[in-house]
């Protein structure tokens, strides 16, 4: 398959990448090795907390729900970041779960691969 640009990692900063490659609409493929959505977030300590307020944390496109606290806490954050992936799935190409086992560049193209598959940039 042939992508206009594709992402490595899930987090947040590459959910907000997605959200505006498709309002430009791009071909775009996201890759995670998490097997599930929720970034660094999942992996914390149950004590993590954002150091801003919800209504300052959001995602491009989707605001994140008030957390009932100042600062939201981990798992509040893990549930936006999955919902968020939810919301937008059928417009997010994400593939969880693979690590990424090689990115190649030749003298005109550029391809990743990843979880027994290789993938190839559109080139324009």
């Amino acid at each position: 398959m042939t992508y206009d640009v594709i992402i490595v990692g899930g987090g947040q900063a590459a959910l907000s990448v997605a959200y505006f490659l498709r309002r430009a609409q791009r071909s775009f493929l996201m890759l995670d090795a998490e097997e599930a959505g929720g970034g660094a977030w999942q992996h914390g300590w149950d004590s993590l907390r954002l150091f801003s307020p919800a209504a300052w944390s959001s995602i491009a496109g989707w605001p994140m729900p008030n957390a009932g606290t100042t600062y939201p806490g981990r798992d509040h954050v893990v549930s936006y970041l999955r919902d968020y992936e939810k919301r937008y799935a059928p417009s997010i190409g994400i593939e969880l779960g693979g690590a990424l086992r090689n990115m190649r560049r030749s003298s005109n193209s550029k391809s990743v691969q990843q979880a027994g598959f290789t993938l190839a940039p559109a080139h324009r």
